[in-house]
């Protein structure tokens, strides 16, 4: 209600933009991806919003990303949704009145054969001086234009502002530059320019990110509030100068730069981006000082000291060589120990004098390139012990080996191989020399490369990863992850103080297998952990361990047959014992779910000379999970519904009763005529003779029941699926209903969650259309059906008319359950105890089959 006082108040004074005879439209954007602005069926009404002496339009854009593809004039527009926006290319697009955008999102202005341009009038993101929004600006050859009234940018909130191209331009209704007064980037803002310079003669400052490519310099002639002269330290957000191997110049100007301590974020790009003061002197010329917290990174180029130099903070080097010329005094040469401070080498080096490095106490990332002395040897040559504070990293494509005895009190990790690459490179690589032994005190050991050492002992921390390791392993007061057990060429003993963790997820496709190639003595605790949202089967088998050789004892908290809960305690499992595996199976979430007990579903069946045979059924699926039979009563109703003020009912149903596979499992016509007395003992006999019931037990998987009328007469019908045992390992997981949809029938899905379960149910809910035309060939398929969820008394719970945003984190719709189509609508949503009703209608007169589905997460 505040939102449409806003408007109205915004958008009644600017009616005066429209000629004073002119009829005024109020249009609605209501296309979809691929379609366009230009596009007559974008459109409600179905006319392409152009101000004329006629007509003049105000424009509603709800939810969507609208291409602009012709020159068009309107008088208001109005943005909302977390989706909106606009992308220019090479038009004219003029607002006269308001651009309202309620939900800051994007705006693309792109020129490439012909100016483009992006009028927004009054812009209701700017405001006494202050820009929100993204929007993004490409010249290629041509002018790229934002203009607005009053465009006179102080600020930079919660904005993404991007200039491409030295014709990319934000300016006022008079072509003044709207950025030549720019005086703050706050903490949530971005500014990128990309050959674009820009010069500032407000007093400015950074707490964003300011990037500069592509030949850009970026002068705050009013002086940089970040740099404090006293001190001659930089503090404050990111300065990104320069691109990857960038040549040409990129350079932030500001008076009297002379940094010698860095507390910000400086990233430079290439040898020719650089930060200097007014005069041209380079404005690291004195740098000694990389504080904690802070980053300073290169891509390519060199850079010397011109003394000593400290590294509290990050220092990343991408083909780059930083020289310190005087000492690095993060290194204590008595005991050779390196304290303090990262280092991130990836094919760059970092030289320092006296650089032997025994004792590691700070973040070493160590990539092709690395850290070497003054006559370039390896600073690592030595190196056998990782201390509290220090972490060792060995990247992709490296092999580190220790000379002798190792002892790790913080962090050592291997990389592996991410993604594809035409030149496969080689994981990261520990060895500990022959005849040496790799002790584990503390801290953690990742392997997700490979691992080599004789031996490995455990004494205490965690260690974990899918690498590979060989060598025998014994784990004392520690922790040891299945996923790094799994991965042993060797031995396994596991201690009693030992505690090996198994994580819980999705068996995802296919895993090839890893197995304990040697023995495998088990003791000690296991634990169970799930990570992130597990929706598994309680037939599912999860494998913690398996040895190529029999395995011997067994953990102490959980003999076989234990059913152990995990250690968050929203789940437990099973575990069983063979002889050379731990499984575990029977899932269960904590506190049990209510389940779905009786799930049904509702449509209309078209006469028997419809043209497409699937507008003559209601076809009903379910699914039955668990290890266990199910009894379940499927029935069929027409006449009866009449009672319950459904018109124009089916006069004599019919049902049929199919396994996967399309196999016939049973049928009936006349409920009486066959089972009468096992559906009248289950109390769900239907109170018409000429209506169908099945009674049937049915074993674990998919089915599939056909509803269709004996006299082929059009009509409303019912099919329903009841379970009678609700209290066996085994549960209706999922049900479907597929029947025809227009202005005058809805297609209808009914649940009830009860049963044992005390939690709510976790449900996805989803109408179908534009996917069964393309997956399952459905020609008549609705193209654009809506979705609600109602309860018990019909009031309306949940509703959506289209997908929404895939990346949504707040939907947490599975991604194997997403709708492929944007039409097509889904929710996700925790339902306690009830009755409940799902409809599915036409949008805009859409009409056709649809399919609706509903998902018992929690199966």
């Amino acid at each position: 209600m505040i939102a449409k006082m806003v408007c109205g108040a915004v958008l009644m004074p600017l009616l005066a933009f429209a000629s004073e005879h002119a009829r005024l439209v109020e249009s609605t954007y209501v296309g979809s991806h691929p379609r366009t602005y230009g596009d007559l069926l974008s459109w409600m009404p179905a006319e392409v919003p152009n101000n004329s002496d006629e007509v003049n339009y105000n424009v509603t854009i709800d939810n969507k990303f609208v291409l602009v593809d012709i020159d068009a004039t309107i008088s208001n527009l109005i943005l909302r949704g977390d989706q909106n926006g606009l992308r220019i290319d090479n038009r004219t697009f003029t607002v006269t009145g308001t651009t309202l955008q309620l939900t800051p999102r994007y705006v693309v202005v792109a020129s490439g054969n012909a100016a483009a341009t992006f009028d927004a009038g009054e812009l209701s993101t700017f405001s006494g001086g202050t820009l929100t929004g993204t929007y993004e600006l490409w010249a290629n050859g041509f002018p790229a234009t934002l203009r607005f009234r009053g465009a006179r940018i102080a600020e930079l909130r919660e904005a993404r502002l991007t200039m491409r191209g030295a014709l990319s331009r934000v300016v006022d209704e008079i072509g003044s530059d709207a950025l030549a007064q720019l005086a703050l980037i706050d903490a949530a803002s971005i500014l990128s320019l990309e050959g674009r310079p820009l010069l500032t003669t407000a007093t400015f400052t950074n707490d964003g990110a300011l990037f500069l490519d592509n030949g850009t310099v970026f002068t705050a002639a009013g002086g940089l509030t970040n740099f404090d002269a006293a001190t001659r330290t930089l503090t404050g957000g990111e300065f990104s100068v320069g691109g990857v191997f960038e040549t040409d110049l990129n350079e932030l100007r500001f008076p009297g730069a002379d940094i010698v301590n860095n507390a910000s974020s400086i990233s430079l790009g290439g040898p020719g981006s650089r930060i200097a003061d007014l005069a041209g002197l380079d404005g690291l010329r004195n740098f000694a000082l990389n504080a904690a917290g802070a980053t300073f990174a290169m891509t390519g180029g060199e850079f010397v000291t011109t003394g000593d130099f400290t590294n509290d903070g990050s220092l990343k080097l991408d083909r780059a060589t930083f020289t310190v010329a005087g000492d690095l005094t993060n290194f204590v040469a008595e005991t050779r120990t390196l304290r303090g401070g990262a280092y991130d080498t990836r094919f760059g080096t970092f030289r320092f004098r006296g650089a032997d490095v025994v004792h590691n106490g700070a973040t070493i990332v160590f990539r092709p390139g690395g850290m070497v002395d003054e006559s370039s040897n390896d600073a690592f040559r030595n190196l056998t012990e990782v201390l509290a504070s220090g972490a060792f990293h060995i990247g992709v494509d490296v092999q580190f080996t220790a000379p002798g005895d190792f002892r790790n009190a913080g962090r050592v990790e291997t990389e592996e191989v991410q993604g594809f690459i035409l030149i496969e490179p080689q994981p990261g690589r520990f060895r500990v020399a022959p005849g040496h032994t790799f002790t584990q005190t503390a801290g953690s050991l990742v392997n997700n490369g490979r691992f080599t050492a004789e031996l490995l002992e455990l004494a205490g921390g965690v260690a974990r990863g899918r690498g590979s390791v060989t060598g025998n392993v014994t784990v004392g007061a520690a922790t040891i992850y299945s996923d790094f057990a799994n991965g042993i060429t060797g031995n396994l003993t596991l201690s009693g103080e030992s505690t090996l963790r198994h994580v819980a997820q999705m068996p995802y496709g296919y895993q090839s297998p890893r197995r304990i190639s040697g023995d495998a003595v088990l003791a000690g605790t296991l634990e169970i952990e799930i990570e992130g949202e597990l929706l598994l089967a309680s037939s599912e088998i999860l494998t913690v361990l398996q040895s190529s050789r029999p395995l011997s004892g067994v953990f102490a908290n959980a003999p076989h047959g234990t059913r152990l809960t995990t250690v968050d305690g929203t789940g437990s499992f099973v575990v069983l014992y063979t002889a050379d595996s731990v499984t575990l199976t029977g899932f269960q979430v904590l506190p049990p779910p209510v389940q779905l007990l009786n799930i049904s579903g509702r449509g209309y069946i078209r006469p028997v000379d419809a043209t497409f045979p699937s507008e003559r059924v209601i076809i009903g699926g379910f699914i039955i999970t668990g290890s266990q039979p199910k009894t379940v009563v499927v029935r069929g109703l027409g006449p009866s519904m009449g009672a319950a003020g459904v018109s124009s009912t089916l006069p004599d149903p019919m049902i049929r009763l199919h396994r996967s596979g399309g196999v016939l499992v049973a049928s009936n016509d006349d409920w009486r005529d066959t089972q009468m007395a096992e559906i009248q003992a289950s109390g769900l006999a239907p109170t018409n003779d000429r209506e169908a019931a099945i009674h049937w037990t049915l074993e674990p998987g998919a089915y599939t029941v056909v509803l269709a009328d004996k006299t082929a007469s059009a009509g409303n019908g019912l099919v329903e699926v009841f379970d009678l045992s609700p209290s066996q390992e085994s549960k209706l997981a999922n049900v479907s209903t597929l029947a025809y949809v227009n202005d005058e029938n809805v297609l209808i899905g009914g649940i009830i969650a009860a049963g044992e379960g005390q939690a709510n149910a976790d449900i996805v809910v989803r109408a179908l259309g534009p996917q069964l035309r393309r997956n399952r060939g459905v020609f008549n398929a609705i193209s654009d059906p809506s979705l609600e969820l109602r309860g018990g008394n019909g009031e309306l719970l949940a509703s959506a008319n289209d997908r929404g945003d895939y990346n949504d984190p707040q939907r947490r719709v599975p991604s194997e359950l997403m709708t492929f189509f944007e039409e097509e609508p889904v929710l996700r949503v925790s339902l306690p105890r009830g009755q409940y009703t799902v409809v599915v209608r036409g949008q805009r007169g859409a009409r056709g089959v649809a399919l609706v589905e509903v998902f018992d997460l929690r199966r």
